[in-house]
C-alpha cells in the first residue's frame, strides 16, 4: 500500500495514513511517525531550500489547476535502494493529496555516504533529491557507489556533507522538458 499524505494551503500537514507510520517504524524514523508530523509544516522535514524550491513550485502548478505526473524517485538508506513513485493532486480549499508508493526495493552494500550520523567536513557534494545519483563532475551523475569510487571517497575521512539539488534528467521529468543548465 502506498503511504498517504495530505497538506493544507499553508503546507501543515494534516493526515497521513497506517502506511506512512508503518514505513517510518521500518526506518527507524519514529520522530517522521504521524505523532511527530500531524498540524507540522511540511517545510521542517525537508533539509535543503533547494528541494523547498523545487516543491514549492510544483504545488504552486499544482493549486493553479495543473496536472503534474507521476514522478519516480528514489528513497534510498545505506543498505536499501528504494525505488519509488510520487503522484500529487489538488483536492480542495488548496489542500493537496501526495501518494508515495514503493515501486520496487533492492539491497546493497552499506554506504557510508548516506549514514546520517557519518562525521562530516566542510566539503558539499551534490546528490539529487530525486534519483539519489551523485554530481561528480559538471553534468556528470553517477549512482552513489560509483561516484563514491570514482571520487576517491573510501580513502577520505571525514566524508563531505551533501547537498541535495536536482540533476537535468529529474528537472526534465518534472517540467516536460530539459532545462539547460549546468546541472545535468
Amino acid at each position: 500500500m502506498p503511504s498517504l499524505y495530505r497538506i493544507d494551503r499553508a503546507d501543515v500537514i494534516t493526515a497521513v495514513n497506517a502506511d506512512w507510520d508503518a514505513f517510518a517504524a521500518e526506518n527507524a524514523g519514529d520522530q517522521l511517525s504521524a505523532r511527530h508530523v500531524l498540524g507540522r509544516v511540511l517545510w521542517e522535514f525537508i533539509s535543503d531550500p533547494e528541494t523547498t524550491q523545487i516543491y514549492r513550485g510544483v504545488f504552486h502548478r499544482l493549486r493553479e489547476g495543473a496536472v503534474v505526473p507521476p514522478l519516480p524517485f528514489r528513497c534510498d538508506s545505506p543498505t536499501l535502494r528504494r525505488f519509488m513513485e510520487l503522484r500529487m493532486r489538488a483536492v480542495q480549499d488548496g489542500a493537496l493529496e501526495l501518494e508515495a508508493r514503493l515501486l520496487r526495493a533492492e539491497p546493497r552494500e552499506a554506504v557510508a555516504l548516506l549514514e546520517t550520523d557519518a562525521e562530516r567536513d566542510a566539503g558539499l557534494l551534490r546528490i539529487c533529491g530525486w534519483c539519489k545519483r551523485v554530481a561528480v563532475a559538471e553534468g556528470d551523475w553517477r549512482e552513489v557507489e560509483e561516484a563514491v569510487r570514482q571520487l576517491g571517497l573510501l580513502e577520505r575521512y571525514p566524508l563531505p556533507a551533501l547537498t541535495h539539488t536536482m540533476c537535468g534528467d529529474c528537472l526534465a521529468r518534472l517540467y516536460g522538458c530539459h532545462e539547460d543548465d549546468d546541472d545535468g
